[in-house]
Order: C-alpha cells, then structure tokens, then sequence
C-alpha cells in the first residue's frame, strides 16, 4: 500500500476522531443540563431520551465492535499473505516494507472501522439535540 494511501486513512482518520471530539461533549453537556433542570422527577419525554440515550450507547458500541471485529479478521488475512510473501521470496527487497504497510493499513482500518458508528450516533445525537426546542416544566 502506497504512503499516500495511508496518507489519506490517517486523515480520514483524524477527521473522525475530530468530529467525535467535538459532539461528544456538546452531547453531553446538553443531556447533563436536561437531567439537572429535571432533578429526581423527570417528565415522560426526559425519561424517554435518558433511556434511548443507554440503548443508542449500547447500539453504538456494539456496532464499533463488530466493526473493528470484522477489520481484525481481514487484517489477518492480509498480514498473513504478505509475511507468507515476504518468507517465501527472501531475495525480495520489498517483503519487509509489504508486511509493515500490511500492518499500518490493517491498523487504521480497524480504527477506523471501530470510531465510525461511535462518531456516527454521537453527531446524529448533537445535530438533534442542539435543534430541538427545551420546554419548561
């Protein structure tokens, strides 16, 4: 794999992680704000959003793990050739350089594959949350 494609990965990468750092806490600090406003009697719609919050979380988390799972299993796969590569042709220059690009890519695929539903549900959670309208009790 070319520098430039994992050039590009990193950057995608980073976008991500990005867009997470910065809807995660506006998430949070918009739903802390609602149970503190609430107190120990919230309405029907706080009680709703509290528990859509844990099932979104639980959703989200699972969805990383199948991702970065799914990552993992190809990750295997491609390392394997390439160090299967790199020992059957030991008068190649390139088996060294194949098998660590193998590994960088197979890295930030999983990462990769693992942050998406995370910063996915944490964006889709600031857009909503920042757009509706408090009501008072």
């Amino acid at each position: 794999m070319s520098s430039s494609r994992h050039r590009r990965k990193t950057l995608r990468l980073a976008d991500q992680f990005g867009a997470l750092a910065i809807a995660a806490p506006l998430v949070i600090a918009q739903r802390t704000s609602q149970m503190a406003a609430h107190g120990a009697q919230p309405n029907a719609r706080e009680r709703a959003e509290m528990q859509r919050m844990v099932s979104e979380k639980m959703g989200a988390f699972t969805n990383a793990w199948i991702a970065m799972g799914s990552q993992a299993l190809s990750a295997q796969q491609s390392i394997a050739t390439a160090w299967l590569r790199a020992c059957m042709t030991p008068w190649s220059t390139g088996g060294a350089q194949r098998l660590s690009s193998a590994m960088q890519g197979a890295a930030l695929d999983m990462a990769a594959g693992g942050i998406a539903p995370i910063r996915r549900t944490a964006v889709a959670n600031a857009k909503r949350l920042g757009t509706t309208r408090r009501t008072r009790r």
